[in-house]
């Protein structure tokens, strides 16, 4: 598709469907196009979809969403028409006509039918079965509700271990009155009846269950109800979600009337009965246990849900040639977002994810100029005081419609911009601005999905932000665990970084369903009151008594859970380790000798590290011809020194990359880099990096599996290689049936000879034949683009076509450029991911741990970086003579930074060699690992999102053991294993 000229007549956008992911469809259309006419269809009469009829009645957080949409229908220009079926009243061809865009927002609302319970029909085979979403429908009160024809008896078998499963059970044992309170109507309360025996039956393990950990303790908290499992027990030890099964079930009391039983690894097989259902009959999922038969009065099933097989707006009868589902594009002006778009996977916020992706591209097609208007530029100058900064980090939106409310307070007497967390970088915390931070809080304690990228970012780059003063608004639920907690992940990282926080720590707690606007607003006009002339204020007159300490606005269980850099290392038993590399491997008495060729001198670096620090802090080794910088202080000045330094020779010293071909970027200075490294910012963006998550998760897992079920093997050839290759195929945009090919060449160019430095024949043959296969795909998607598919991804192949078309990147620079990104996102995740390994392996009380408390596993990827990273050193080359730590280093010598020393100096760390993951990183001592100035590695999110999904997976199952003799890369600059024989232990 091309986009159009932009004209003075506004956008006119049909969004048909009034559910979560048209809403949020609208309300990024809205952020763009100001005066866009934007008209929401619904065949109901009212709307919000499945906020409205398809959430717990009881989860007033999630359901309070629609009151944010509520303010998107109050705006000009943005109109409900309900009571209109699309399709019927009126057809689709009639709003393509009509309106410039047209969106299918219109959902999967029919429940899944199983084999066994449903005939070819997609009826039941006994009566008293019900799906999910007619019981939820019917709880929510659905126009189109049938309470008189559903009963639910007093024995029901509920088919699904997810959520919904959680759900139904939590709504069927609660008392009427509080089904009353949460405005169940009486019909529904009537069809629910007296339930005493629920059996909630899964196809998986219970390791495997769907449950988020939140619903089940939930459950926990039911009155008169004893939970039952055939689980196995060990499956605590693999799963948090199988371990909150457990905790309940020895939680609750030994009799009581009622009673829930967990049934893992069971498949539906056929219902028994004289017309209505009377037993429900499972077979092993394995295959090793006899059938399961259940007496039951009704079946409930929560497997998911699908088409309506003669829906006049089937997304398969819309398809056309120029359709790209991945995109949200069914054809010329139809697009289609939410669960249409993807299946029925997903939640809430993962649907406004969608809504923003889709809202993008139909920006893009109609409007092309729109990206480069709304992205405004932050000159210098621009700010001043006085200007507020609203920074949000959400998760269904509820942060982003605060930061409107919070617009609309002081915009007509102040300069105020909303900024999204996403899209934030640190020119957006300045110190002349006032800042106000607001932030959700996702699942057990969790950042929401919006300020992922910004904490990300926060990480990697380690931002000085001394004299930044900051206000925080924390949103959450005390329904959970960890209320507001997200807001206080942010708060501790702006504070490790240098920023201070002032006023009160205000929170709005959505329990009871109400919107957090009225306290935001008195927090902030409080907060304001104090920066800014109270004659500037909105509604305040006269001071008032700020509070400084949070505490002593908010009840101690709510106050903010300890950061990881918080904690006491006498807290974390078996991690605060301290463990001293091996003294007998360089004895100190014999004279410093170092040679990064040499095996022995990269198997078993830091003691040797040290005696450089100490002894020689520059050190030339004649043979090789290079010196060597030690000192953190040293290296982190010059890496960001490149007028001295050059880059021009690669940042190795055996010359591998002069084997490499025109545009690979490290072999060279500015302006020809800042250029090149431009053309993929947008692919290696923490924004794009996090949104592959997912993706990368599920080609983890499918690695793990047969590695777990083997019990072992060689973990980076089986899954660590695989992982870096695969996960460097995704960043290309190629397919992932690319990925075999690909590890065949990389590991081919990776291969050196120990104490041999350059690149051996057959690795610079795997070279030459990796820039053919690159060459050949590249013209590939040429084509592609040209013919209009998905021609604005953010894939590095696609932006480095685009810079290539635009003229900033020339012809033959691609295939290098694209080379690279291959190249560099495959050695180091591989090497690294070795690493992770080796630690799991000496500190065996880090495995349970980290499974027990999954929001260290950040802290615990940046300790194993700091302590023992996979890039060990840089060179450059000297432009002219240069005096470091006493020593001048002549004009136009190899010069190599040693970051794993720096990453060790106790001048800068205290005691640097012991493993802690709660070790507090400043700016001002930054990490190594990914290099410094203009050169730093582009590649650091992605690198810690491998990480951190690796080992968030490898937790769940049995800890893993080294065993036989592994083996060191050769490779001078990477530091890993090329083989790394492990075994899991029970």
């Amino acid at each position: 598709m091309t986009g159009t000229t932009p004209s003075a007549r506004p956008r006119r956008v049909a969004i048909v469907g009034s559910g979560p992911s048209g809403c949020y469809t609208a309300q990024f259309l809205r952020k763009t196009w100001a005066d866009a006419d934007i008209a929401i269809y619904d065949r109901l009469e009212t709307p919000f979809g499945l906020i409205r009829y398809g959430v717990a009645p009881d989860h007033l957080g999630t359901k309070g969403i629609a009151k944010q949409f509520d303010r998107l229908f109050e705006q000009d220009g943005v109109r409900f028409v309900g009571g209109v079926e699309v399709g019927k009243d009126i057809s689709i061809e009639e709003l393509r006509a009509e309106f410039d865009a047209v969106v299918l927002a219109t959902g999967l609302w029919a429940d899944r039918t199983i084999d066994g319970f449903h005939d070819t029909h997609g009826g039941a085979t006994r009566g008293h079965v019900y799906g999910s979403g007619e019981i939820t429908r019917m709880i929510n009160g659905h126009p189109d509700r049938q309470s008189a024809a559903i009963g639910i008896g007093r024995r029901t078998v509920i088919v699904g271990n997810g959520n919904v499963s959680a759900d139904l059970v939590r709504l069927f044992l609660s008392a009427p009155e509080r089904l009353r309170s949460v405005g169940v109507p009486e019909d529904a309360i009537a069809a629910i009846g007296d339930v005493e025996r629920i059996d909630v039956v899964g196809r998986s393990g219970a390791e495997q269950a769907k449950f988020d950990v939140a619903m089940i303790r939930e459950l926990g908290r039911l009155a008169d109800v004893r939970f039952t499992t055939d689980g196995e027990r060990s499956a605590a030890a693999l799963s948090p979600r199988a371990a909150a099964v457990f905790e309940i079930v020895d939680g609750s009391p030994a009799t009581a009337r009622r009673e829930v039983r967990f049934s893992f690894g069971w498949t539906p097989d056929h219902l028994e009965g004289d017309g209505e259902v009377e037993i429900a009959v499972f077979r092993d999922s394995a295959g090793a246990r006899e059938p399961l038969e259940i007496a039951a009065d009704s079946v409930c099933t929560a497997v998911g849900f699908r088409e309506i097989p003669n829906d006049v707006l089937l997304r398969s009868t819309l398809e056309s040639d120029t359709t790209d589902i991945d995109a949200g594009v069914l054809g010329e002006n139809l697009y289609c977002v939410g669960w249409i778009r993807r299946g029925p996977v997903g939640t809430i916020p993962a649907n406004r994810a969608d809504a923003r992706a889709v809202a993008d591209r139909i920006i893009a097609d109609l409007d092309p100029d729109a990206a480069a208007r709304r992205a405004p530029s932050i000159e210098e100058g621009e700010a001043g005081p006085g200007e507020i900064v609203v920074l949000y980090g959400t998760e269904s939106g509820n942060a982003e419609s605060i930061a409107d409310v919070l617009h609309d307070e002081f915009s007509g007497d102040l300069k105020i911009r909303a900024v999204d967390m996403t899209d934030a970088t640190p020119e957006d915390l300045r110190p002349e601005n006032l800042t106000l931070v607001v932030c959700s809080t996702h699942g057990e304690g969790e950042l929401p999905s919006s300020a992922k990228p910004f904490a990300e970012m926060l990480d990697a780059e380690q931002p000085d932000l001394a004299g930044i003063r900051y206000a925080m608004f924390g949103l959450g639920d005390s329904s959970y665990e960890f209320y507001s907690r997200g807001s206080e992940l942010i708060d501790s990282r702006l504070a490790a970084l240098g920023a201070e926080r002032f006023g009160e720590f205000g929170r709005h707690d959505a329990v009871d369903g109400t919107l957090p606007n009225d306290r935001v607003l008195a927090w902030a006009r409080e907060i304001v009151l104090d920066e800014v002339e109270p004659a500037a204020v909105p509604g305040v007159e006269q001071p008032a008594a700020g509070v400084d300490d949070a505490s002593a606005a908010t009840p101690a269980v709510h106050a903010p859970a300890v950061a990881a850099s918080d904690l006491e290392p006498t807290r974390i038993a078996g991690i605060t380790t301290a463990v001293q590399a091996d003294g007998s491997q360089v004895p100190s008495s014999l004279t410093l000798h170092y040679d990064p060729f040499s095996y022995a001198d990269f198997d078993y670096p830091y003691d040797l590290f040290k005696r450089l620090r100490d002894e020689a802090p520059v050190y030339y080794n004649a043979e090789r011809d290079v010196y060597f910088v030690s000192r953190y202080a040293d290296v982190r000045a010059s890496l960001a020194d490149t007028r001295r330094f050059s880059s021009a020779r690669g940042n190795d010293i055996d010359g591998t990359h002069d084997s490499f071909g025109q545009g690979f970027l490290v072999t060279m200075d500015a302006p020809r880099h800042t250029a090149l490294r431009a053309a993929i910012r947008r692919t290696f963006s923490v924004r794009e990096i996090l949104a592959k998550e997912d993706g990368m998760r599920e080609y983890i897992r499918a690695l793990l599996d047969p590695f777990w079920n083997s019990g072992g093997g060689d973990f980076t050839a089986e899954v660590g290689f695989p992982t870096g290759v695969g996960m460097a195929v995704m960043l290309l945009g190629r397919p992932m049936s690319d990925v075999p090919g690909f590890i065949d060449h990389i590991e081919r160019e990776l291969v050196r000879v120990v104490g041999a430095p350059g690149v051996p024949d057959d690795a610079t043959v795997a070279v030459v034949e990796t820039e053919e296969m690159i060459a050949e795909r590249f013209a590939s998607r040429k084509v592609e683009i040209e013919a209009g598919v998905n021609p604005t991804a953010s894939d590095a192949m696609t932006q480095i076509t685009l810079a290539v078309h635009a003229g900033k990147v020339e012809a033959g620079e691609q295939v290098g450029l694209a080379h690279l990104v291959l190249a560099a996102a495959s050695d180091a995740p591989a090497a690294f991911l070795s690493q992770v390994i080796m630690i799991l392996d000496r500190f065996p009380d880090l495995h349970p741990f980290l499974r027990e408390n999954p929001s260290l596993i950040p802290a615990f990827i940046e300790e194993c970086l700091r302590w023992d990273p996979p890039a060990q050193n840089v060179s450059r080359q000297t432009t002219e003579d240069v005096e470091i730590a006493g020593t001048v280093i002549p004009a136009d010598s190899r010069v190599t930074f040693l970051q794993g020393s720096a990453n060790r100096d106790e001048r800068v760390y205290d005691d640097p060699d012991v493993f802690d993951i709660a070790r507090v990183i400043t700016p001002a001592s930054r990490i190594m690992s990914f290099g410094e100035g203009p050169h730093a590695c582009m590649g650091a999110p992605f690198l810690r999102l491998c990480a951190r999904v690796l080992v968030e997976e490898l937790v769940q199952g049995p800890p893993v053991r080294i065993v036989g003799h592994p083996e060191r890369f050769s490779k001078q600059l990477i530091r890993g294993f090329a083989t790394l024989p492990v075994a899991f232990v029970a």
